[in-house]
Protein backbone atom coordinates (compact mmCIF):
# COMPACT_ATOMS: atom_id res chain seq x y z
CA UNK A 1 0.00 0.00 0.00
CA UNK A 2 1.66 3.47 -1.30
CA UNK A 3 1.42 6.65 0.78
CA UNK A 4 -1.40 7.90 -1.05
CA UNK A 5 -3.69 4.58 -0.36
CA UNK A 6 -3.07 4.63 3.02
CA UNK A 7 -4.04 8.77 3.63
CA UNK A 8 -7.20 7.68 1.66
CA UNK A 9 -7.61 4.72 3.75
CA UNK A 10 -7.35 7.01 7.16
CA UNK A 11 -9.22 9.29 5.72
CA UNK A 12 -12.25 7.18 5.16
CA UNK A 13 -11.83 5.18 8.46
CA UNK A 14 -12.42 8.83 10.25
CA UNK A 15 -14.46 9.48 7.85
CA UNK A 16 -16.71 6.72 8.97
CA UNK A 17 -16.05 6.83 12.60
CA UNK A 18 -17.59 10.58 13.20
CA UNK A 19 -20.41 9.30 11.28
CA UNK A 20 -20.97 6.90 13.50
CA UNK A 21 -20.41 8.47 16.50
CA UNK A 22 -23.10 11.67 15.35
CA UNK A 23 -25.34 8.79 14.72
CA UNK A 24 -25.33 7.11 18.22
CA UNK A 25 -24.09 9.24 21.19
CA UNK A 26 -24.61 5.99 23.07
CA UNK A 27 -21.49 3.70 22.06
CA UNK A 28 -20.88 1.33 25.10
CA UNK A 29 -17.69 -0.31 24.23
CA UNK A 30 -14.86 0.08 21.57
CA UNK A 31 -11.83 -2.78 21.13
CA UNK A 32 -9.21 -3.66 18.64
CA UNK A 33 -10.25 -7.22 17.07
CA UNK A 34 -8.11 -9.45 15.11
CA UNK A 35 -9.84 -10.71 11.74
CA UNK A 36 -8.60 -13.64 9.66
CA UNK A 37 -8.28 -11.66 6.07
CA UNK A 38 -8.19 -8.24 5.34
CA UNK A 39 -9.79 -6.30 2.52
CA UNK A 40 -8.37 -2.94 1.63
CA UNK A 41 -11.07 -1.93 0.14
CA UNK A 42 -13.37 -2.72 2.68
CA UNK A 43 -14.00 -0.36 5.93
CA UNK A 44 -12.33 -2.17 8.88
CA UNK A 45 -14.60 0.04 11.02
CA UNK A 46 -17.20 -2.54 12.22
CA UNK A 47 -19.82 -1.35 14.29
CA UNK A 48 -23.05 -3.45 16.00
CA UNK A 49 -25.90 -2.44 18.36
CA UNK A 50 -23.78 0.13 20.23
CA UNK A 51 -20.47 -1.62 20.11
CA UNK A 52 -17.14 -0.63 17.95
CA UNK A 53 -14.53 -1.96 16.79
CA UNK A 54 -11.64 -1.41 14.29
CA UNK A 55 -9.69 -4.18 12.38
CA UNK A 56 -6.20 -4.71 14.01
CA UNK A 57 -4.52 -4.85 10.39
CA UNK A 58 -5.57 -0.73 9.66
CA UNK A 59 -4.88 0.80 13.41
CA UNK A 60 -0.94 1.48 12.74
CA UNK A 61 -2.01 2.86 9.73
CA UNK A 62 -4.64 5.11 11.18
CA UNK A 63 -2.31 6.11 14.66
CA UNK A 64 0.88 7.13 12.28
CA UNK A 65 -1.56 9.78 10.16
CA UNK A 66 -3.48 11.11 13.07
CA UNK A 67 -0.73 11.66 15.59
CA UNK A 68 1.26 13.33 12.40
CA UNK A 69 -1.81 15.69 11.57
CA UNK A 70 -2.40 16.38 15.57
CA UNK A 71 1.25 17.64 15.62
CA UNK A 72 0.83 19.94 13.08
CA UNK A 73 -2.30 21.30 13.76
CA UNK A 74 -0.74 21.94 17.56
CA UNK A 75 1.54 24.54 16.45
CA UNK A 76 -1.75 26.56 15.73
CA UNK A 77 -3.05 28.32 18.64
CA UNK A 78 -6.63 29.02 16.71
CA UNK A 79 -8.64 26.81 14.79
CA UNK A 80 -11.53 27.34 12.53
CA UNK A 81 -14.65 25.24 12.39
CA UNK A 82 -13.48 22.71 10.21
CA UNK A 83 -10.20 22.46 11.67
CA UNK A 84 -11.32 22.13 15.41
CA UNK A 85 -13.85 19.07 13.97
CA UNK A 86 -10.53 17.35 12.70
CA UNK A 87 -8.72 17.72 15.51
CA UNK A 88 -11.49 16.42 17.37
CA UNK A 89 -11.38 13.17 15.06
CA UNK A 90 -8.03 12.64 15.50
CA UNK A 91 -7.70 13.09 19.32
CA UNK A 92 -10.35 10.84 19.54
CA UNK A 93 -8.65 7.88 17.51
CA UNK A 94 -5.28 8.69 19.56
CA UNK A 95 -7.03 8.26 22.64
CA UNK A 96 -9.44 5.52 21.61
CA UNK A 97 -6.35 3.22 21.02
CA UNK A 98 -4.00 5.63 23.29
CA UNK A 99 -5.61 6.60 26.78
CA UNK A 100 -2.74 7.80 28.11
CA UNK A 101 -1.81 10.02 25.32
CA UNK A 102 -1.23 13.51 27.80
CA UNK A 103 -1.10 15.62 24.38
CA UNK A 104 -4.25 15.01 23.08
CA UNK A 105 -6.06 15.45 26.03
CA UNK A 106 -4.61 18.71 26.34
CA UNK A 107 -5.93 19.74 22.66
CA UNK A 108 -9.38 18.48 23.84
CA UNK A 109 -9.19 20.63 26.81
CA UNK A 110 -8.02 23.48 24.70
CA UNK A 111 -11.05 22.97 22.20
CA UNK A 112 -13.93 22.36 24.82
CA UNK A 113 -12.65 25.79 26.25
CA UNK A 114 -12.45 27.72 22.78
CA UNK A 115 -16.23 25.87 21.92
CA UNK A 116 -19.01 27.87 22.07
CA UNK A 117 -20.83 24.81 22.94
CA UNK A 118 -21.35 22.62 26.09
CA UNK A 119 -20.31 19.20 25.19
CA UNK A 120 -18.86 18.66 28.79
CA UNK A 121 -21.23 15.75 29.12
CA UNK A 122 -20.72 14.22 25.57
CA UNK A 123 -17.01 13.82 27.04
CA UNK A 124 -17.63 12.34 29.69
CA UNK A 125 -19.53 9.41 27.46
CA UNK A 126 -16.55 9.40 25.38
CA UNK A 127 -14.09 8.86 28.35
CA UNK A 128 -16.05 6.21 29.58
CA UNK A 129 -15.71 3.93 26.58
CA UNK A 130 -11.61 4.06 27.39
CA UNK A 131 -12.33 2.90 31.20
CA UNK A 132 -14.43 -0.05 29.55
CA UNK A 133 -11.32 -1.05 27.82
CA UNK A 134 -8.14 0.18 29.93
CA UNK A 135 -10.01 0.39 33.60
CA UNK A 136 -6.93 1.52 35.21
CA UNK A 137 -5.92 4.68 33.11
CA UNK A 138 -4.89 8.05 35.39
CA UNK A 139 -5.09 9.59 32.52
CA UNK A 140 -8.66 9.26 31.46
CA UNK A 141 -9.94 9.68 35.26
CA UNK A 142 -6.96 12.87 35.58
CA UNK A 143 -9.26 14.20 32.94
CA UNK A 144 -12.94 13.25 33.88
CA UNK A 145 -11.78 14.88 37.33
CA UNK A 146 -11.29 18.44 34.88
CA UNK A 147 -14.83 17.61 33.05
CA UNK A 148 -16.48 17.58 36.67
CA UNK A 149 -14.52 20.50 37.72
CA UNK A 150 -15.80 22.19 34.95
CA UNK A 151 -19.46 21.40 35.96
CA UNK A 152 -18.95 23.03 39.52
CA UNK A 153 -17.99 26.46 37.70
CA UNK A 154 -20.24 26.37 35.07
CA UNK A 155 -23.53 25.22 38.03
CA UNK A 156 -22.63 27.19 40.92
CA UNK A 157 -20.08 24.58 42.27
CA UNK A 158 -22.89 21.98 42.50
CA UNK A 159 -22.94 18.69 41.09
CA UNK A 160 -26.28 17.05 41.13
CA UNK A 161 -27.32 13.64 42.01
CA UNK A 162 -27.68 12.23 39.51
CA UNK A 163 -23.73 12.82 38.05
CA UNK A 164 -22.31 12.14 41.64
CA UNK A 165 -24.32 8.69 40.86
CA UNK A 166 -23.06 7.92 37.81
CA UNK A 167 -20.00 8.47 38.14
CA UNK A 168 -19.47 6.55 41.54
CA UNK A 169 -20.67 3.59 39.48
CA UNK A 170 -18.48 4.29 36.45
CA UNK A 171 -14.93 3.60 39.57
CA UNK A 172 -16.86 0.76 40.70
CA UNK A 173 -17.09 -1.14 37.36
CA UNK A 174 -13.11 -0.05 36.29
CA UNK A 175 -12.31 -1.75 39.62
CA UNK A 176 -14.82 -4.77 38.84
CA UNK A 177 -12.74 -4.74 35.37
CA UNK A 178 -9.38 -4.93 37.08
CA UNK A 179 -8.02 -5.58 40.84
CA UNK A 180 -6.51 -2.83 43.44
CA UNK A 181 -7.13 -0.30 40.87
CA UNK A 182 -5.92 2.51 42.63
CA UNK A 183 -6.64 5.11 39.97
CA UNK A 184 -10.37 4.14 40.03
CA UNK A 185 -10.77 4.57 43.98
CA UNK A 186 -8.49 7.46 44.42
CA UNK A 187 -11.01 9.30 41.73
CA UNK A 188 -14.38 7.72 43.81
CA UNK A 189 -12.49 9.52 47.08
CA UNK A 190 -11.56 12.35 45.06
CA UNK A 191 -15.34 12.51 44.07
CA UNK A 192 -16.90 11.87 47.70
CA UNK A 193 -14.28 15.16 48.85
CA UNK A 194 -15.21 17.81 46.48
CA UNK A 195 -19.44 16.71 46.88
CA UNK A 196 -18.85 17.46 50.52
CA UNK A 197 -16.57 21.01 50.61
CA UNK A 198 -19.39 22.10 48.19
CA UNK A 199 -22.23 20.83 50.45
CA UNK A 200 -20.41 21.05 53.97
CA UNK A 201 -23.19 23.69 55.11
CA UNK A 202 -26.35 23.02 57.23
CA UNK A 203 -28.79 23.05 54.78
CA UNK A 204 -27.04 20.04 52.83
CA UNK A 205 -25.39 18.55 55.67
CA UNK A 206 -28.23 15.19 55.88
CA UNK A 207 -27.31 14.94 51.92
CA UNK A 208 -23.66 14.56 52.99
CA UNK A 209 -24.05 12.19 55.68
CA UNK A 210 -26.57 9.95 53.64
CA UNK A 211 -23.93 9.72 50.96
CA UNK A 212 -20.96 8.71 53.19
CA UNK A 213 -23.08 6.43 54.72
CA UNK A 214 -24.45 4.57 51.53
CA UNK A 215 -20.88 4.38 50.43
CA UNK A 216 -20.05 2.89 53.57
CA UNK A 217 -22.78 0.13 52.53
CA UNK A 218 -22.01 -0.10 49.10
CA UNK A 219 -18.08 -0.86 49.56
CA UNK A 220 -18.63 -3.17 52.47
CA UNK A 221 -21.14 -5.66 49.61
CA UNK A 222 -18.38 -4.90 47.00
CA UNK A 223 -15.34 -5.96 49.47
CA UNK A 224 -17.06 -8.86 50.64
CA UNK A 225 -16.65 -10.29 46.73
CA UNK A 226 -13.22 -8.86 46.18
CA UNK A 227 -11.67 -9.52 49.84
CA UNK A 228 -7.69 -8.37 48.94
CA UNK A 229 -8.43 -5.46 47.09
CA UNK A 230 -6.27 -3.17 49.27
CA UNK A 231 -7.73 0.18 47.59
CA UNK A 232 -10.57 -0.22 48.60
CA UNK A 233 -9.96 -0.81 52.28
CA UNK A 234 -8.06 2.65 51.92
CA UNK A 235 -11.12 4.11 50.16
CA UNK A 236 -13.50 2.65 53.32
CA UNK A 237 -10.62 4.25 55.82
CA UNK A 238 -11.62 7.23 54.27
CA UNK A 239 -14.32 7.06 54.74
CA UNK A 240 -14.50 6.27 58.41
CA UNK A 241 -11.94 9.40 59.11
CA UNK A 242 -14.61 11.52 57.35
CA UNK A 243 -17.32 10.64 59.59
CA UNK A 244 -15.43 10.85 62.85
CA UNK A 245 -14.41 14.69 61.25
CA UNK A 246 -18.05 14.95 60.93
CA UNK A 247 -19.32 14.07 64.10
CA UNK A 248 -16.44 15.97 65.59
CA UNK A 249 -17.33 19.17 63.65
CA UNK A 250 -20.91 18.97 63.91
CA UNK A 251 -22.02 18.70 67.69
CA UNK A 252 -24.36 21.49 67.59
CA UNK A 253 -26.80 19.12 64.67
CA UNK A 254 -25.83 15.79 65.89
CA UNK A 255 -29.92 14.86 66.27
CA UNK A 256 -29.68 15.22 62.25
CA UNK A 257 -25.91 13.24 62.37
CA UNK A 258 -27.11 10.55 64.93
CA UNK A 259 -30.55 9.98 62.61
CA UNK A 260 -28.50 9.67 59.86
CA UNK A 261 -26.77 7.27 61.47
CA UNK A 262 -28.79 5.10 62.94
CA UNK A 263 -29.62 3.73 59.48
CA UNK A 264 -25.89 2.55 59.39
CA UNK A 265 -25.89 1.03 63.55
CA UNK A 266 -29.61 -0.35 62.95
CA UNK A 267 -30.40 1.55 66.30
CA UNK A 268 -32.28 3.37 67.43
CA UNK A 269 -31.41 5.05 70.85
CA UNK A 270 -31.96 9.25 69.79
CA UNK A 271 -30.49 9.97 73.17
CA UNK A 272 -26.90 9.38 71.61
CA UNK A 273 -24.69 12.21 70.61
CA UNK A 274 -23.46 11.89 66.98
CA UNK A 275 -19.80 11.17 68.34
CA UNK A 276 -21.34 8.07 70.04
CA UNK A 277 -22.56 7.09 66.84
CA UNK A 278 -19.54 7.42 64.86
CA UNK A 279 -18.33 5.18 67.80
CA UNK A 280 -20.78 2.53 67.37
CA UNK A 281 -19.73 2.29 63.55
CA UNK A 282 -16.13 1.23 64.12
CA UNK A 283 -17.53 -1.32 66.76
CA UNK A 284 -19.43 -2.26 63.78
CA UNK A 285 -16.99 -2.52 61.68
CA UNK A 286 -15.01 -5.09 64.07
CA UNK A 287 -18.24 -7.10 64.19
CA UNK A 288 -18.15 -6.79 60.29
CA UNK A 289 -14.56 -7.91 59.96
CA UNK A 290 -15.48 -10.84 62.64
CA UNK A 291 -17.84 -12.43 60.23
CA UNK A 292 -15.51 -12.30 57.15
CA UNK A 293 -12.15 -13.68 58.42
CA UNK A 294 -13.61 -17.09 58.95
CA UNK A 295 -14.64 -17.09 55.70
CA UNK A 296 -10.61 -15.73 54.25
CA UNK A 297 -8.54 -16.84 57.30
CA UNK A 298 -5.47 -15.96 55.51
CA UNK A 299 -6.22 -12.55 53.92
CA UNK A 300 -3.70 -10.05 55.03
CA UNK A 301 -6.31 -7.00 54.09
CA UNK A 302 -8.58 -7.92 56.48
CA UNK A 303 -5.65 -7.69 59.14
CA UNK A 304 -4.50 -4.32 58.25
CA UNK A 305 -7.89 -2.60 58.02
CA UNK A 306 -8.50 -3.80 61.18
CA UNK A 307 -5.30 -2.59 62.10
CA UNK A 308 -6.08 0.90 60.68
CA UNK A 309 -9.98 1.10 62.04
CA UNK A 310 -8.57 -0.25 66.24
CA UNK A 311 -5.99 2.27 66.13
CA UNK A 312 -8.08 5.14 64.50
CA UNK A 313 -10.83 3.90 67.76
CA UNK A 314 -8.28 3.94 70.05
CA UNK A 315 -7.26 7.63 69.17
CA UNK A 316 -10.51 9.36 68.90
CA UNK A 317 -12.50 7.05 71.70
CA UNK A 318 -10.07 7.17 74.66
CA UNK A 319 -13.04 6.94 77.25
CA UNK A 320 -13.89 3.56 75.01
CA UNK A 321 -10.44 1.64 75.25
CA UNK A 322 -11.69 -1.19 77.67
CA UNK A 323 -14.81 -1.88 75.68
CA UNK A 324 -12.76 -2.05 72.57
CA UNK A 325 -10.08 -4.20 74.52
CA UNK A 326 -12.57 -6.73 75.65
CA UNK A 327 -13.67 -6.55 71.49
CA UNK A 328 -10.67 -7.96 70.33
CA UNK A 329 -10.66 -10.29 73.48
CA UNK A 330 -13.18 -12.12 71.94
CA UNK A 331 -11.79 -11.34 68.93
CA UNK A 332 -8.25 -13.43 69.83
CA UNK A 333 -10.74 -16.14 71.81
CA UNK A 334 -13.57 -16.98 69.52
CA UNK A 335 -11.73 -17.05 66.18
CA UNK A 336 -8.15 -16.59 66.40
CA UNK A 337 -7.24 -19.36 69.17
CA UNK A 338 -10.18 -21.44 68.21
CA UNK A 339 -10.81 -21.67 64.49
CA UNK A 340 -9.82 -24.71 62.24
CA UNK A 341 -10.12 -24.79 58.57
CA UNK A 342 -9.22 -27.08 55.69
CA UNK A 343 -5.95 -25.60 54.67
CA UNK A 344 -2.57 -26.73 52.50
CA UNK A 345 0.24 -26.53 54.88
CA UNK A 346 1.38 -23.47 53.13
CA UNK A 347 -1.57 -21.70 54.11
CA UNK A 348 -1.84 -22.64 57.39
CA UNK A 349 1.60 -21.15 58.23
CA UNK A 350 0.78 -18.10 56.48
CA UNK A 351 -2.34 -17.62 58.56
CA UNK A 352 -0.28 -17.80 61.88
CA UNK A 353 2.20 -15.41 60.68
CA UNK A 354 -1.03 -13.26 59.54
CA UNK A 355 -1.77 -13.72 63.33
CA UNK A 356 1.43 -13.39 64.74
CA UNK A 357 2.08 -9.84 62.81
CA UNK A 358 -1.37 -8.69 64.03
CA UNK A 359 -0.62 -9.33 68.05
CA UNK A 360 2.68 -8.27 67.65
CA UNK A 361 1.55 -4.95 66.45
CA UNK A 362 -1.07 -4.73 69.23
CA UNK A 363 1.67 -5.28 71.61
CA UNK A 364 3.71 -2.69 70.49
CA UNK A 365 1.25 0.17 69.68
CA UNK A 366 -1.63 -0.64 72.06
CA UNK A 367 0.55 -2.48 75.23
CA UNK A 368 -2.09 -5.37 74.49
CA UNK A 369 -1.14 -9.09 75.01
CA UNK A 370 -3.34 -11.63 74.42
CA UNK A 371 -1.93 -15.52 75.06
Amino acid sequence: MDDEEKISLCERILLDLDNIFKRDPNIIEFDVIEVAESTCNKSPVIYSDHHLALEKWCVPHLYEYAYDKMLNFKKQSTYNRTESSLLHQWTRILLLLNPDFTTAWNLRRDLLNKSSSNSHLEELDFTKLMLIRKPKCASVFTYREWLLNSFLRLDNGQLNDDLISNELQITLNAADQYSRNYYAWSHRTWLLTVYIVHNNDHHHLTNVINRIINDLMITAEWLEQHISDYSGFQHRQFLFNFVHELCRTNQKTFNTTANSLNSFTNDDDSFSSSLDKCCQIFFKEFQWLSTLWPLYPAQESLFLHRRHILHAASLWYPNQIEHLKQEELNFHERILSNYTVMMTKSEQNWQKELIRRYRFYLKCNLNWTFD
